[in-house]
């Protein structure tokens, strides 16, 4: 075994212990783990710039007052659909990844269908190479898929995946009932009022012909701790916030990957149009005045939702005209600038 992962093993398990709101004294822990003391707190002290929450107090030793669920591979494996797990060639978590894509684009030739899960991920990204915070407590993963399809075809993927990631998040929360309102802002951002709930970042390599190998990555703000958020760069909210609860990040990873992988599979025989009514009743700027910003070029009009490739619909005066890529804006457009 690596140090570096028994060191996380070690943390995984001063987490478990202390999730359960009762004090543990430094020597307790320093006895149940075989350490010192002085490593205890180092343990608890990194742990602390993951983003976790714990108490220390002189007398009585440390507690976590919010308890984390460790994720678990056979809980996970159990939870995904039949039709799903059938599909998939390999489950895979880690303690730590810096980056669930990265560790799939270098071993995708092992395996075709493959998913990878980090129980914590170091140096995650998002689009256009945007630093992805995932403290601990957040859900990290991504699955591997090799589609028939040219690279033209695939337009719209990142679309359907977004629709996927709604549907896990509402099963996965279904229990704690209530109605967040849960959107998307093009092309893929799963956001609540206007603050981002979950991103996706898609990566992809093969012939322009086909087959394609995709590598799909996908984030979910579980719990952010206040600290976090003020170092994410845009408004941002979690699964805590909204739902008012935690629910089993066990059922909601798997709920992810049961959601992706039927995406996977309908994408590749339809491509994006069996999605599209499903993506225009969670498009939160269709019929609204908005910009897309693309490279130095920023373009103004009223969106008209998406194309049957998920390309987004700008009105310009009397022009309906299509754009497939680019960084959407909203509320910040008066009508009177929508000629771009």
């Amino acid at each position: 075994m690596s140090q570096l992962v028994g060191r996380h093993i070690v943390r995984q398990q001063l987490v478990q212990r202390l999730s359960t709101g009762q004090f543990c004294s430094g020597e307790q822990l320093a006895t149940e783990l075989g350490l010192s003391r002085t490593a205890v707190w180092k343990h608890i002290a990194s742990l602390r710039t993951c983003g976790l929450v714990i108490d220390a107090v002189r007398g009585k030793g440390y507690r976590m007052t919010s308890g984390i669920e460790l994720l678990d591979r056979e809980r996970i494996n159990a939870a995904i659909s039949a039709k799903s797990r059938d599909l998939l060639d390999d489950l895979l978590l880690f303690p730590t990844l810096k980056s669930t894509n990265d560790y799939l684009l270098q071993h995708t030739g092992s395996s075709l269908r493959q998913v990878v899960i980090a129980e914590q991920q170091t140096a995650g990204r998002g689009r256009q190479g945007r630093p992805w915070l995932a403290p601990f407590g957040s859900i990290t993963l991504s699955l591997s898929w090799r589609f028939q399809r040219s690279a033209a075809a695939m337009s719209g993927l990142t679309l359907a995946l977004a629709i996927a990631v709604i549907r896990a998040i509402e099963a996965g929360c279904a229990s704690l009932g209530n109605d967040a309102g849960v959107s998307v802002k093009w092309p893929n951002d799963i956001v609540v009022a206007d603050k981002k709930l979950a991103g996706i970042l898609v990566e992809m390599h093969g012939e322009a012909h086909g087959p394609v190998d995709i590598v799909m990555g996908v984030g979910v703000n579980v719990n952010l701790p206040s600290d976090i958020q003020q170092r994410i760069n845009q408004p941002a909210t979690d699964i805590k916030t909204v739902f008012a609860r935690v629910p089993s990040r066990n059922q909601l990873a798997a709920d992810l990957i049961s959601e992706m992988v039927e995406t996977c599979q309908h994408f590749d025989e339809y491509g994006f149009s069996v999605f599209k009514e499903s993506w225009s009743k969670r498009d939160q700027s269709c019929n609204k005045p908005v910009a897309l910003r693309l490279g130095e070029n920023l373009h103004k009009g009223i969106s008209q939702g998406v194309d049957e490739t998920g390309a987004l619909l700008l009105l310009q005066g009397d022009t309906v005209r299509a754009f497939h890529s680019g960084e959407l804006e909203l509320g910040k457009i008066k009508h009177s600038h929508f000629q771009s």
